[in-house]
């Protein structure tokens, strides 16, 4: 496998097998997957899963071709483990150094994507695993839009198909008592169950909390601008009423004015005049002389 063209223009099986990761590698990523993606979420039993990435390879190299969900499973494995990786992993691909961990985790993501959805897989436990591992990650790497609602979607109808979420009804418990079961497929089925639910519990309640808090911060923001509009009514009535009553008083003050000074003025000059008085009634002062 080479490292010349990291994204390819078309996705096709010949190219996902042409851009497929060495042996050496899928073991150090699956070894990095264990450590962190895996220690979060626990969907696998590393012994079946280090068994089946032996049998893939050694399919491989006699050139026999594993099927979509095999190669799906793994290639949800190494996006997982390349996305949480830092550039301390040496890897023999790609060839070029300036090649980044998320650019890798971006192409396997897409390749795995592409043989779980075109055309949809059989149901299988290994396939419900790589939908639920792609799917969290698709969050990582694309956010809710892009290939979640599809990866989500698949998944819940391949469990249901599987009539996992009765697996543990007393129906399905007599049968396995009576028949036999894996019981390692029967606890990862249970694990990757509880895993999609949790998932759609959390998810459901992220989505309302973010709807909830823009209802509340709209309808705080109505209160506060109707509480503005009717201080701002209740100025503009009260300054209206206090123009038209003072408009009159301002009017006269003037008049007013006039006639009060007029008043004054003549109770002024009536005090300063003397009275008339008569020669005979008129005294003189006493006189200082002896």
């Amino acid at each position: 496998m080479t490292g010349q063209q990291i994204l390819p223009e078309t996705l096709n099986l010949t190219t996902i097998l042409h851009q497929f990761p060495t042996r050496s590698d899928a073991i150090l990523l699956l070894k990095h997957f264990i450590k962190t993606f895996d220690a979060m979420y626990r969907n696998l039993h590393v012994p079946t899963t280090w068994r089946l990435l032996k049998e893939m390879y050694d399919d491989l190299d006699v050139q026999r071709i594993p099927s979509a969900a095999q190669l799906a499973f793994f290639l949800g494995i190494f996006a997982g483990s390349a996305y949480v990786s830092t550039s301390n992993l040496k890897l023999e691909f790609p060839a070029p150094a300036r090649t980044s961990p998320l650019a890798l985790a971006e192409l396997w993501h897409k390749q795995a994507v592409f043989l779980l959805t075109k055309p949809p897989i059989p149901p299988s436990t290994q396939a419900l695993i790589a939908l639920m591992t792609l799917a969290h990650l698709c969050t990582q790497i694309e956010g809710f839009s892009g290939s979640f609602g599809i990866l989500a979607i698949s998944g819940l109808q391949m469990a249901r198909t599987m009539r996992i979420h009765r697996l543990d009804s007393y129906h399905f418990r007599e049968e396995r008592r009576k028949n036999g079961a894996d019981m390692v497929d029967v606890e990862l089925k249970r694990r990757v169950w509880w895993h999609m639910v949790a998932s759609d519990w959390f998810d459901t309640g992220f989505r309302t909390r973010i709807i909830t808090s823009c209802v509340l911060i709209i309808t705080g923001f109505v209160q506060m601008w109707a509480a503005h509009m009717k201080a701002h009514t209740c100025f503009i009535q009260a300054k209206s009423r206090h123009s038209t009553r003072a408009t009159p008083r301002i009017a006269t003050f003037p008049q007013e004015s006039r006639t009060s000074q007029k008043q004054l003025i003549a109770s002024l000059s009536a005090h300063q005049q003397p009275s008339p008085t008569s020669s005979g009634d008129s005294k003189s002062p006493p006189s200082l002389e002896k």
